[in-house]
């Protein structure tokens, strides 16, 4: 085991170290799923009780920790997808999806800039999911309006 001096002599190089392990510990994992399966599958039990003591014991750091990921912009991304998701949306990638609703900076219908972003719309098919518009809140609730003749 390092001890403090030689890790501070050599720390670039335990870093690479590091991530070299961290990518072989995934790859590995990656050639090997149906073990890691297998064994989830026979350790079922005493794996979800680890996993409930765990987050009992650490309630407060998985809080925070969760807090930070949702402030992060891979996590804004990934609740966004969710979202659209549960409302039915489909498309091949919606990351791209993503990245090209954010860079959008003006209603594709009525044409006027947006405020912010919560005036910001992905526009849908309700019964195919396919996407049509990236809208402003009026003209998203003008097409509905036409659709369901209110």
């Amino acid at each position: 085991m390092p001890n403090k001096e030689d890790y501070q002599k050599n720390k670039e190089y335990y870093k690479q170290y590091s991530k070299d392990r961290k990518e072989q510990s995934k790859q590995y994992r990656l050639n090997n799923k149906e073990k890691y399966k297998q064994y989830y599958l026979n350790n079922k039990e005493k794996l979800s009780g680890y996993y409930i003591q765990y987050n009992l014991d650490n309630k407060e750091q998985i809080k925070e920790k969760m807090k930070e990921w949702k402030q992060s912009p891979e996590g804004k991304k990934s609740i966004r997808i969710s979202a659209w998701k549960t409302r039915g949306i489909i498309d091949e990638d919606l990351g791209a999806v993503y990245d090209y609703y954010f860079k959008q900076t003006n209603c594709m219908i009525c044409l006027k800039q947006f405020k912010s972003t919560k005036d910001r719309h992905l526009d849908h098919d309700h019964d195919t999911g396919e996407i049509r518009y990236i809208c402003c809140n009026n003209c998203n609730c003008h097409l509905l309006r036409e659709k369901y003749n209110i």
